[in-house]
C-alpha cells in the first residue's frame, strides 16, 4: 500500500481515476510526516485501536468504527499509536467534473459550502459512518471495477450532509496567515531536520520572536517546536532503522542528534524503548 508524503503536489490517484486508498497498519513504515495538506478530500475510518487525530489546531480522540473528514487545504495528521486505520482521499472536482450538469453543481456547491465535522461517531451518526466504510471497502481492492459504486456512494454522502445537520457550534480554523506560516515551518523541519536546528531558526522562518512563536506552534499543534521536531527526527530514525544498513549510531548523525546517548535516551521518550529494541521487535513482525 502506498503511504503519505508532506507534499501538496503529490496526485492522489489510481490508474487515473482521482481517488486512493490508504492503508496504515501497526507494523506499517510511512513518511513521518506528522502533519500534510492537500488539494483532495479525505476520509477514513479506524478499524482497530485509537489515535490522536489533529486536524486543523484540533485534536480528535478516534476509537474503533469512528470516522473523520478533512477539507482540501487543511493542515492535518496523526500520532499513530496502537491502531490500524484506513483512508480514502479523493479530488472532487476532478471527479465530477461535468459542467453541463445541474445536480453536479449542486453537489459541488454541498461539499464546499456546508459544515461538516471533522470527528463523526457511529453513536450520533451511523448512516454516515456506513456510507464512509462502504466507499472504503470498494476501494481496498481494484479500484477500476467499483467506479460507479464509488461515485454513486460520494453522491449519496454529499446528499445525507445536505439533508441531516452536521454543523459545529465551536470554530476551530486557523486563519490562512497562520497557516502558511506554519507550512513553512514544517517546511523547513523536513528539509533540515538532519542538520543542527535551534528554536531561533524555527520562529525567524516564521518571522516571530522565539517567544511568540513557541506560544504560536504550541496553539495549534498542541505541543513545543523543539518537541515536535525531535519526534519528527525519531520517525526518519525509525525508517532507517527497518530500511537501512546504517549503524545506530550513523542513524542518530543523520537524524539530527548530536550523540548516540541523546538518541537513544529521546528515542526511548517517544517509543518506549531502545532504536535497538525497535529494530528487532519490527522486523520480527514483519517476518511473521
Amino acid at each position: 500500500m502506498p503511504h503519505y508524503e508532506y507534499s501538496e503536489a503529490r496526485e492522489h490517484t489510481t490508474e487515473g481515476f482521482p481517488l486512493a486508498y490508504y492503508l496504515a497498519s501497526r507494523d506499517a513504515i510511512y513518511s513521518p510526516k506528522l502533519f500534510h495538506c492537500h488539494r483532495e478530500f479525505e476520509f477514513g475510518r479506524i478499524l482497530t485501536g485509537s489515535l490522536d487525530y489533529y486536524i486543523g489546531n484540533t485534536i480528535y480522540h478516534l476509537e474503533e468504527g469512528n470516522c473523520y473528514f478533512v477539507r482540501p487545504g487543511i493542515l492535518h495528521g496523526c500520532r499513530k499509536e496502537d491502531c490500524d486505520f484506513e483512508s480514502v482521499v479523493f479530488d472532487f472536482d476532478t471527479l465530477i467534473n461535468s459542467p453541463n450538469s445541474k445536480v453536479l453543481e449542486n453537489i459541488k456547491k454541498v461539499a464546499e459550502q456546508t459544515p461538516i465535522p471533522p470527528l463523526i461517531t457511529p453513536e450520533k451518526n451511523s448512516d454516515i459512518c456506513r456510507i464512509i466504510e462502504t466507499i472504503i471497502s470498494f476501494c481496498r481492492n481494484d479500484i477500476s471495477d467499483h467506479i460507479l459504486s464509488i461515485v454513486g456512494n460520494l453522491y449519496l454522502f454529499f446528499g445525507w450532509i445536505n439533508e441531516h445537520d452536521l454543523c459545529e457550534t465551536e470554530n476551530n480554523e486557523i486563519s490562512s496567515t497562520e497557516e502558511a506560516r506554519l507550512k513553512r515551518v514544517l517546511d523547513y523541519i523536513d528539509q533540515n531536520y538532519d542538520t543542527p536546528v535551534t528554536l531561533s531558526n524555527l520562529a525567524d522562518c516564521a518571522g516571530m520572536s522565539p517567544c511568540y512563536f513557541t506560544s504560536f506552534f504550541r496553539r495549534i499543534l498542541h505541543r513545543p517546536p523543539i518537541d515536535y521536531l525531535n519526534f519528527y527526527r525519531v520517525e526518519k530514525a525509525c525508517a532507517l532503522l527497518l530500511n537501512s544498513n546504517h549503524s545506530i549510531t550513523d542513524i542518530a548523525y543523520k537524524t539530527g542528534f548530536n550523540s548516540s546517548s541523546y538518541f537513544d535516551k529521546t528515542f526511548k521518550k517517544y517509543k518506549g524503548i531502545s532504536p535497538k529494541q525497535y529494530q528487532q521487535e519490527v522486523k520480527k513482525t514483519r517476518n511473521k
